[in-house]
């Protein structure tokens, strides 16, 4: 059990450091500075990628490939999705929030979540940074369906998060 524990107050600092008023969820009184903290980050980075979504639409608009609209649309459609779950979440008046005591397991699985979707988010935003000119037209598909496999993948670990804390 001891081990458990220092895992998640290993991932808690980790998190603590990157993102400003990251508490952590231990005790009530700051499980909603934490969470908002989170969501914070989550936004400036989701953000920060649909501004370059775009430039990138352009672009592949400027290749031959009209098979790439659709997949850039469903890209677009799951970064406004998680936009907007990030901005109204769907479990701010859980018993989460107020309960004293969470077990270590959810805790530990808490900031797993965080430290995923923190990670992919900021492979979401490099990714996009790193897209140049220089792409050929075959690339395009691999490349919209990375991107989409990323976006995807942030849509399920937040709706994983968010049914871990209304599971309570």
């Amino acid at each position: 059990m001891r081990n458990f524990d220092q895992s998640a107050e290993s991932n808690r600092d980790e998190l603590a450091r990157v993102i400003k008023g990251y508490q952590g969820y231990s005790s009530p009184k700051h499980r909603i500075k934490t969470d908002q903290a989170f969501r914070i980050f989550l936004l400036q980075q989701l953000n920060s990628a649909n501004k370059r979504l775009p430039q990138f639409e352009k672009l592949i608009q400027n290749l031959a490939s009209q098979g790439n609209v659709d997949p850039l649309k469903r890209i677009r459609s799951t970064v406004k999705m998680l936009i907007n779950s990030l901005e109204n979440p769907c479990y701010s008046d859980q018993a989460f929030f107020s309960k004293e005591d969470i077990s270590p397991e959810k805790l530990s699985q808490l900031y797993i979540y965080d430290l995923q979707l923190k990670g992919q988010v900021e492979i979401l935003e490099d990714e996009l940074e790193q897209l140049d000119a220089d792409i050929e037209d075959q690339e395009i598909t691999d490349i919209l369906n990375h991107l989409y496999d990323l976006t995807d993948g942030l849509n399920q670990a937040l709706t994983e998060r968010e049914f871990l804390i209304m599971g309570d």
